[in-house]
C-alpha cells in the first residue's frame, strides 16, 4: 500500500468539514520491497507535517483507501491492521471516516475480519464507496483526478515542504502546537510497538465526535467492483530517505492551494 497525503503548497486539501485528507494507493503498494516500519514511518511523517496545522488539529483527517486497480498481490492483511492500529486511537489526530474506494470482491473477506478490530464508534465510519460515490463524501475540488475530481497533485512539492518543515522544526513540532481537542500527546504511536504487534492504544475520541453529524449512506457492499483477479526487517531512515521512498512508492498527500 502506498502511503499518500495529498497536497499542494504547503496546506492540506480538505473536505466540506475542513477535516484534510489522505490518500493510500493500494497498487503502488509492493510488500515485497518495502518493510512494514517504513511504510508506516512513512505514513506518520507525513501526518506529523499535516498536523503543524492547527485546522487540521482541530478538524481531524479523512483516510482514503484507494483499491483502484489493485490485485490481490498488492494487499498486506498484517500491514493493515497496523494500520488501523495507528489510526483508531494511538495517533494525537481525530480519525472522522474511512473511505474504501473501490473494493475488489476478493476484499470482502478481509474487509469482515478487519472490521473486528475497530470500535463500534470507528465502525460506523468506515465506508465502501464507488469512485462516484466518493463525491458524496468529499467534494470533487478536493480530489485528484484519478477519483473522480478536479485537482492536479504536485505531491513532490507537499514532500519537499514536509522535509524542509520538519528538518526546520524538529521532530516533535506537530505535538508542540497541540491544541488540547486532538487526543492526549502521550498517546502518539510508537511505531516499533506497533510493527511488533505490542501497540494496543485506547480510542482517542473526544467528546463533539461522539455527537458528529451522520455521514452520507453507503451500503456495507456498494463499492465492491467485479475484478476478483489474484495475481524484513525493521531498519532506521532518515527523513532524506523517507522523502526518496515516499517519492518512490507514490505516498500523495491532498492540498489546497495557498490563500
Amino acid at each position: 500500500m502506498a502511503a499518500t497525503l495529498t497536497q499542494e503548497q504547503e496546506n492540506p486539501i480538505r473536505d466540506s468539514a475542513e477535516a484534510a485528507i489522505a490518500v493510500f494507493t493500494a497498487h503502488k503498494h509492493i510488500p515485497a520491497n518495502s518493510t512494514h516500519q517504513t511504510t508506516l514511518q512513512g505514513l506518520v511523517y507525513q501526518l506529523d507535517c499535516a498536523l503543524q496545522n492547527p485546522l487540521t488539529q482541530k478538524a481531524g483527517i479523512v483516510f482514503i483507501y484507494d483499491m483502484s486497480n489493485s490485485k490481490y498481490s498488492n494487499f498486506d492483511y498484517e500491514l493493515s491492521q497496523k494500520i488501523l492500529t495507528l489510526l483508531k486511537g494511538g495517533y494525537p489526530a481525530k480519525l472522522k471516516k474511512v473511505l474504501i474506494v473501490t473494493a475488489p470482491l476478493w476484499f470482502k473477506a478481509p474487509f469482515k475480519i478487519l472490521r473486528l478490530f475497530v470500535r463500534e464508534k470507528l465502525r460506523e465510519r468506515v465506508y465502501t464507496v464507488s469512485v462516484a460515490q466518493l463525491s458524496s463524501h468529499i467534494p470533487r475540488e478536493s480530489l485528484p483526478t484519478r477519483l473522480g475530481g478536479t485537482l492536479v497533485l504536485d505531491h513532490n512539492g507537499w514532500l519537499s515542504h514536509c522535509l524542509l518543515s520538519m528538518t526546520s522544526s524538529g521532530p516533535e513540532s506537530p505535538l508542540s502546537q497541540y491544541d488540547g481537542k486532538t487526543p492526549s500527546p502521550q498517546k502518539h504511536s510508537d511505531i516499533s510497538a506497533i510493527t511488533t504487534g505490542a501497540g494496543h492504544a485506547a480510542d482517542g475520541w473526544t467528546a463533539d465526535e461522539v455527537h458528529a453529524a451522520p455521514h452520507p449512506p453507503s451500503s456495507a457492499s456498494s463499492g465492491f467492483s467485479d475484478d476478483d483477479s489474484l495475481p524484513g526487517d525493521a531498519q532506521a531512515v532518515t527523513a532524506a530517505q523517507l522523502v526518496e521512498g515516499a517519492r518512490d512508492r507514490g505516498l500523495d498527500r491532498l492540498t489546497e492551494p495557498s490563500t
